[in-house]
């Protein structure tokens, strides 16, 4: 399976504001309500799109529900989803040989296959990316802009803080 339909696969079901898979897998890892759930979900993009990437280029096997289990667990994120560690010292601290490069935008030199994570609107929210053969790029959101959709039609009235390969 190529990269872009794990992704698809695992973020269309993991919508942030509806009560959906995800929702099930907060109330399973944390015991809480449906409405505490929704209320922690709404906060997991960055969190949602990190991990996707990692799983879908095979890097982690983690379900989504067990890795964020194991970021509270060990106090590398807040149960609301806010990373308290560095992506790269994340990575080093779970074995997981693999880069984080960051940019001002998407790399003239990419090249298909290759995912990014986008943070937009003052890193309010964060997305999964990846590289089509013809050098396009699909979004994968886990709010509503479509999963995939392409980025020049998604992130249109957005503003792209950052783009980082992980690879």
């Amino acid at each position: 399976m190529k990269a872009c339909e794990i992704l698809k696969a695992e973020l269309s079901k993991r919508n942030q504001f509806k009560n959906n898979f995800l929702t099930r897998e907060i109330i399973e890892a944390t015991g809480c309500t449906v409405k505490r759930a929704l209320e922690i979900q709404d906060g997991l993009c960055n969190l949602l799109s990190f991990w996707s990437i990692l799983f879908a280029k095979g890097f982690l096997l983690l379900s989504f529900k067990d890795f964020y289990i194991f970021l509270v667990k060990n106090n590398y994120a807040s149960e609301d989803g806010w990373l308290k560690i560095d992506k790269p010292d994340l990575l080093h601290s779970m074995g997981i040989n693999a880069q984080v490069i960051s940019y001002k935008n998407f790399p003239e030199d990419r090249q298909p296959g290759e995912c990014y994570q986008i943070a937009i609107n003052g890193k309010n929210h964060f997305i999964a990316s990846y590289v089509n053969d013809d050098l396009s790029i699909s979004v994968y959101d886990t709010n509503n802009r479509g999963c995939p959709e392409d980025s020049k039609k998604a992130l249109k009235k957005d503003k792209i803080d950052w783009v980082k390969f992980i690879g």
